[in-house]
């Protein structure tokens, strides 16, 4: 009894040894110095091994001294689980010693901050000390067994002799204190045991263990295993809605599910547990071997394992992930947004698709029956919320529109639409469906879901299978061109279409006043020297914004506000500010004059409404204008008085300059209050040869000319 501990301890080593030597013929060091590193730490590893057995064995050994001491048979049939729980005690300690040192700077427990995940690894981490104990203690109860034959009868079985002959009727002799006494014992004959009933009732019967071996492993695993998907079949149908995803029944359903499975599993496992060390006893008493007993129990450790490693690995996770979906909100989905714009004719969805935004969508387009066109600005969300939403608006034959960004599960709102609109700096991103728990299998399977309907909305197949090829951890955001060709959109929007959106859910005057001071310098710059003028404009811009305006005509709106404040400025801005304005105007009359002669000719001589031209010159030239804006707020101060007399002269040079480069008849055109339009390409060209003679002169004559042209006469 006293050499168990050590036994157990040298089992696992040796055990250890092998499988250290078979990973290193399989992973052959690169170097000697390697290789003595690896067997360093392989043999390190097994002694670590060995020396957790004995602790366990020592552990078990105390408990099953008495057992021993009246009965071995008894004893033996004790030793696998005694060392199972020792094994699992000591790994509990040690769990306990890692939480209580290394909670945060350990390297096991608490990386992620994930309950699932931590309790996961510590069940895993007990279960497998528990299979290792379970492992090395049969090979400890083989080798006890073993020499209990050899040595014979043990101490307990000679106390436990019959005193009467198994012949009936023939008395035996026993030395008495004194003389041997040939004086005979009353024969005893002992009455045959009864036979133990069995129960009648199947599910008891197994759970006693009183069927035979081979009936309790394979026949109740196929039976218990069709009562269990029977039983949760019929939970799924009792919990099953028309209402599709609803997380509420979804998290019951996996509650009653995985208890079905692990009540099941109790039953299963215990019963066949109970058969087969019945099995052993017999096979024992008639001095036969026990390996199918003990392969069965060594299966149903592995099995028993198998299936807590897949519940704190899925259905744990997937648990907890229902249960924040059905009662707590969503807590880690952002929050939707729903915003019916123009008139009643435009809804925008923004924000996490979470439970209850369909129903919303319904309720709010069954009160705008008008609605036509939804925007989505979204990083994704449920699946499920997104399929629903899918339906609402196929059902609806309304139009779909991207404003900023549809990402993930939103692009699946987006394929409903009859017509696909993106902006032209929208995008759309796409990778594979997600959900914690998931096994590859589940995930094939949404996968295949999920392409069916992109499919069915007309997206190209390979456009499709590459989409959702992505991992769910990335994002793929295909060109404009890729998404045309694939049919994933059928237009691009270019702002003037529908009403302005994408702003963050919850806009205020002063949020939108925020973003533009980010995008727009010159009006980050009058919050702090023309503060009026900054809330003023904000007002504007949120007004139009909540009024349903498109992006093109918001831009107008605000442009026609900020330039004259612009102007106004940069007559009494430096020198250099003036000049950089010039070349900005003179590129500008350049790109205008090759595009649109008619709307440069407007937005040189600013006839007619404020001509827009954020649409037609390149967005760096936009941001070049805005930039100096900025510095023409910052530079403003009283300027002296312009002499007329310098003016004049100067003007003069530049006159005779152009006098060369255009006729009398052509310059002429720059006199007339309107301009034909067959001339506004001359008007336009004048215009950009203006510019170009003013800027060539020196930096102070320039900035003198371009100060009048900013300064009212």
């Amino acid at each position: 009894m006293q050499h168990l501990p050590l036994r157990w301890g040298r089992n696992v080593g040796i055990i250890g040894l092998v499988i250290s030597a078979g990973a290193l013929l399989l992973t052959p060091p690169s170097s000697p110095s390697e290789l003595a590193s690896l067997v360093r730490a392989y043999v390190a590893t097994s002694a670590l091994f060995a020396f957790f057995s004995y602790l366990a064995g020592l552990l078990a050994c105390y408990e099953l001294r008495k057992p021993f001491g009246r009965s071995p048979a008894e004893a033996l049939g004790r030793i696998a689980p005694r060392f199972v729980a020792s094994a699992a005690v000591l790994a509990a300690v040690l769990l306990l010693i890692e939480f209580l040192f290394q909670w945060r700077d350990g390297h096991r427990l608490g990386l992620s901050g994930n309950a699932a995940e931590d309790a996961g690894y510590c069940v895993g981490f007990m279960g497998s000390a528990a299979l290792l104990g379970f492992l090395v203690a049969l090979v400890s109860k083989w080798g006890l067994r073993r020499a209990i034959k050899r040595d014979g009868t043990s101490r307990g079985r000679e106390r436990q002799e019959p005193l009467f002959s198994p012949l009936a009727g023939e008395p035996m002799t026993v030395p008495g204190p004194g003389p041997i006494s040939a004086a005979p014992i009353a024969p005893v004959i002992a009455k045959p045991a009864a036979p133990a009933r069995r129960s009648t009732n199947f599910i008891l019967r197994h759970w006693r263990g009183e069927n035979s071996l081979a009936w309790s492993y394979w026949g109740v695993a196929v039976v218990g295993n069709v009562l269990g998907l029977g039983a949760i079949i019929g939970v799924r149908l009792l919990f099953s809605t028309d209402k599709g995803f609803d997380p509420g029944p979804i998290f019951w359903v996996l509650v009653t599910s995985w208890s079905i499975v692990l009540v099941v599993l109790l039953w299963q496992v215990v019963g066949t547990w109970r058969s087969a060390t019945r099995h052993a006893a017999r096979r024992t008493a008639a001095n036969l071997g026990t390996r199918w007993a003990t392969a069965a129990k060594i299966m149903l450790v592995l099995g028993v394992i198998r299936t807590v490693a897949e519940f704190t690995q899925g259905g744990l996770l997937q648990l907890a992930e229902t249960y924040d979906m059905a009662f707590r909100g969503d807590p880690r989905m952002p929050a939707y947004s729903l915003r019916v714009m123009r008139n009643g004719t435009e809804i925008e969805v923004s924000g996490g698709f979470k439970f209850g935004l369909t129903a919303d969508f319904e309720r709010v387009v069954s009160a705008s029956p008008r609605i036509r066109v939804v925007h989505l600005t979204s990083t994704g969300g449920r699946i499920g919320e997104a399929e629903k939403l899918n339906k609402a608006i196929s059902r609806r034959s309304l139009l779909t529109y991207v404003p900023t960004h549809c990402e993930s599960a939103c692009t699946l709102a987006f394929a409903a639409g009859r017509e696909r609109w993106l902006h032209r700096s929208g995008k759309l991103g796409f990778h594979g469906p997600a959900f914690p728990g998931m096994t590859p299998a589940d995930l094939e399977v949404a996968t295949s879901a999920w392409k069916a309907q992109f499919k069915a909305a007309g997206f190209a197949q390979s456009f499709v299978d590459r989409a959702l090829a992505v991992p769910s951890a990335e994002m793929w955001y295909p060109t404009v061109p890729e998404l045309s060709f694939a049919q994933a959109i059928t237009d691009v929007a270019d702002g003037s279409e529908f009403a302005a959106s994408g702003y963050p859910a919850g806009a205020t005057a002063e949020k939108l006043a925020e973003g533009l001071a980010k995008y727009v310098p010159a009006y980050a710059a009058m919050q702090a020297r023309l503060p009026q003028d900054f809330q003023r404009i904000a007002g504007t811009y949120y007004d139009g914004y909540m009024n349903g305006m498109s992006e093109t005509e918001l831009i107008a709106a605000f442009r026609g506000q900020l330039i004259p404040i612009l102007q106004a400025n940069k007559a009494r801005a430096d020198d250099a500010v003036l000049i950089e304005f010039a070349r900005v105007t003179l590129d500008q009359y350049v790109v205008l004059g090759q595009k649109n002669p008619s709307l440069c000719y407007r937005y040189a001589a600013g006839v007619g409404s404020p001509a827009n031209i954020s649409d037609v010159v390149p967005q760096a030239l936009i941001q070049r204008e805005l930039a100096l804006g900025e510095r023409a707020i910052t530079t403003a101060a009283p300027r002296p008085p312009i002499d007329p007399q310098i003016l004049e002269a100067l003007m003069s040079r530049v006159q005779a300059a152009l006098a060369k480069r255009f006729t009398a008849e052509t310059l002429g055109i720059f006199q007339l209050s309107s301009v034909p339009p067959a001339q506004h390409a001359d008007y336009c060209n004048i215009a950009v040869a203006l510019y170009q003679e003013i800027v060539a002169l020196p930096p102070p004559e320039a900035a003198l000319i371009l100060r009048s042209f900013e300064t009212p006469s």
